[in-house]
């Protein structure tokens, strides 16, 4: 089965994947340049305002994500250089291209995405067209067609593409299906055999809830998400909704990924009476599981096998959908049986201190054991005396009022001699190199109300 992208579809996902690359390129507010970009205005100085590195930067990850290169298409951006334009250009390379057996990388049998870059560089992850209309065909059927759908996510990355492009285009090829919208069965093309039966008679509406629409849901997107509704979030705009004092009605659907979803946050939205969802998975390997119970363990996709310790995954673009292979994850597992799974902590990779090799995800845990401690997060960083650990710690709220940054001396664990030290610190030095050999112990400490984050929810650096 493959779905077909409506143009207003691909004209948001490249709207969004501009904005995400501006706003990193100068690092700005995204929602002024939301409000700037025109879908018939032209990209460069003389419209939009994009230096030339800027378009060729987008130019290049938009051609890299929709596989343009594998065609030559990625040629005729520069010279139709609007929203317009780029959406037509993806409509003949994605809805209308042949899908050729022998090139199943090509832009109608694959896609790509960027990972967020949150644990490093990022990095590109190939996926099979196939093999994510299946998973969307999946949660089109747990979830049931929606009146509407309120989109806060961007549909550039592949939770965003997945739920807020893929879902929309699924839930309309069905309606195409119906008489009351024949432009829309015109526009869609005729199902293929192995489609399923059309039978929504409907399109949802869609509406997008972002930034400050989070805050301001009545007045941004024409009414609350309520019963019928379906809520395609991530833990930190779910925290703002409830924030604000808006929860999702008894009746709605929401669901949720990208992070984990802190638990005072699923009760809070599944006592009003809602229905969450929440999906895990990763940029590399798509939807892996979901769960709709607080602290209930996952339940692995269809297509999806235990594998040992890990998971087997279907092939994808590099070969027959149907085909799985063991795939490493970014976290690790504990298995309940086959079929359901908690992930456990990240499966981060050692770095080098002082020439030894030490796991960052063991010194957060250590530091979550602290009685005073309530989240922690333990990166590598350039030290002047070479890479050391830095850590962000976010103190329970019966914790003392505590000082930084504060930077260490020059041994491993010693005394901070340079800035200020909140007692806090003092105790959490002493804890850690109690239990941590001298290189695990973090050189620099910052604490905060919360752990950094992107717009995603996802842990982002920051400064020592």
């Amino acid at each position: 089965m493959m779905i077909r992208h409506r143009d207003e579809t691909l004209r948001r996902v490249i709207r969004d994947l501009i904005i995400a690359e501006l706003a990193q390129l100068r690092r700005t507010d995204s929602l002024q340049l939301a409000h700037a970009l025109q879908d018939e205005q032209r990209l460069g100085p003389e419209g939009f305002g994009m230096d030339s590195f800027e378009f060729m930067t987008v130019a290049g990850t938009l051609a890299s994500m929709f596989r343009l290169y594998r065609v030559g298409l990625e040629e005729y951006l520069p010279a139709r250089p609007t929203v317009r334009h780029w959406a037509e250009l993806l409509a003949e390379a994605v809805n209308r291209g042949e899908h050729r057996a022998d090139d199943p990388s090509g832009p109608s049998g694959a896609i790509a995405f960027f990972s967020s870059g949150s644990t490093g560089r990022r990095t590109l992850h190939l996926h099979s067209r196939r093999t994510l209309a299946s998973e969307v065909a999946f949660f089109a059927e747990l979830i049931g067609r929606p009146a509407r759908i309120f989109l806060t996510v961007p549909t550039h990355h592949i939770y965003g593409y997945l739920f807020g492009a893929m879902l929309p285009d699924y839930y309309a090829r069905h309606a195409a299906g119906s008489a009351a919208d024949p432009a829309l069965a015109a526009a869609l093309g005729p199902a293929s055999a192995s489609d399923p039966p059309r039978s929504v008679p409907e399109l949802p509406e869609l509406l997008e809830l972002r930034g400050l629409a989070l805050a301001r849901p009545s007045e941004a997107a024409r009414g609350e998400p309520g019963a019928g509704d379906l809520v395609i979030a991530f833990p930190t705009a779910l925290e703002q909704l409830l924030a604000s004092g808006r929860r999702p009605e008894a009746g709605a659907t929401v669901v949720t990924s990208t992070a984990p979803c802190p638990e005072y946050v699923a009760s809070e939205v599944r006592s009003a009476g809602a229905r969450l969802i929440e999906v895990y998975g990763s940029t590399e390997t798509a939807g892996i599981g979901y769960r709709e119970h607080d602290r209930a363990p996952y339940r692995l996709l269809p297509e999806r096998s235990r594998y040992g310790d890990g998971l087997k995954l279907p092939l994808g673009p590099a070969g027959d959908d149907a085909v799985l292979k063991p795939t490493e994850l970014p976290d690790l597992l504990e298995w309940v049986d086959d079929r359901h799974f908690r992930p456990i902590g990240r499966r981060d990779g050692a770095v080098q201190v002082g020439g030894v090799n030490v796991y960052p995800a063991k010194v957060e845990r250590v530091l979550r054991e602290h009685p005073e401690v309530e989240h922690a997060a333990v990166r590598a960083f350039a030290h002047h005396s070479g890479q050391r650990l830095k850590a962000f710690v976010v103190p329970l709220e019966t914790a003392p009022t505590v000082a930084g940054p504060t930077v260490a001396g020059p041994t491993f664990a010693g005394p901070t001699v340079a800035g200020p030290m909140g007692e806090l610190e003092q105790r959490l030095r002493s804890y850690v190199a109690g239990k941590l050999s001298a290189p695990e112990c973090p050189a620099v400490y910052r604490f905060g109300a919360e752990l950094p984050r992107n717009a995603l929810g996802k842990l982002s650096d920051w400064p020592v």
